[in-house]
């Protein structure tokens, strides 16, 4: 890249922050108070047959539907489509009753995380170090999963399979996203899920 080209670039990026910094600041403040940056365990016998798939997600949730509504619209700037989700108070999602209805606006698309992620980890506050580490899981997934699908000359990996990297930077996550659990407790509960699986690299299991 030239010269000139570079410094056309850093000033169409200087423009965009110029002209977008509002709303960035805005949806990173949310998703600081109000949000989740996560990864959730899943595991359904009759569709992965005795394995799980680790399954990245932001989440928003609030009482506030005009909130979420708003975040909605400051999504779709980013060429993201999503919808608000309502959850009612007794809904099964939750382990007990909450006090009040819900509302949720949640991101499972991981080209969709990523791209949020580049975009408003430099403006959060409680939530920086969750971002940090979803974006290493995200990248060293990415890279895994185009070296299997070279390896096996196809275009797809039907079968999820994670390294012992992958499952550290998940538990790593789970503990920061839980603090008022002590990190051996939320360690041994994650591993006993995990440890029968088979799609788990079962050499150096020890975490």
């Amino acid at each position: 890249m030239s010269e000139n080209s570079q410094i056309e670039t850093d000033n169409q990026q200087e423009r965009y922050w110029d002209k977008n910094l509002g709303w960035i600041g805005y949806l990173a403040g949310i998703i600081d108070g109000e949000g989740s940056i996560c990864i959730n365990t899943v595991q359904n016998d009759k569709y992965y047959h005795g394995r799980f798939r680790f399954m990245p997600q932001i989440l928003i949730g609030n009482s506030n539907r005009a909130m979420l509504e708003k975040i909605v619209k400051i999504y779709k700037k980013m060429g993201i489509n999503t919808e608000v989700i309502f959850r009612s108070r007794e809904s099964k999602y939750y382990k007990k009753p909450t006090a009040m209805d819900m509302f949720m606006v949640v991101i499972n698309n991981q080209k969709d995380i990523r791209k949020v992620l580049s975009i408003i980890t430099p403006f959060l506050v409680a939530k920086h170090k969750q971002a940090v580490l979803m974006k290493k899981y995200l990248d060293g997934r990415l890279k895994e999963t185009k070296k299997r699908i070279k390896q096996k000359n196809s275009n797809s990996v039907q079968r999820p399979y994670y390294r012992k990297i992958d499952i550290e930077r998940v538990l790593r996550l789970k503990i920061l996203n839980h603090p008022n659990i002590s990190s051996e407790t939320t360690r041994q509960a994650f591993l006993e899920k995990i440890s029968k699986s088979k799609n788990v690299e079962k050499t150096r299991m020890k975490i």
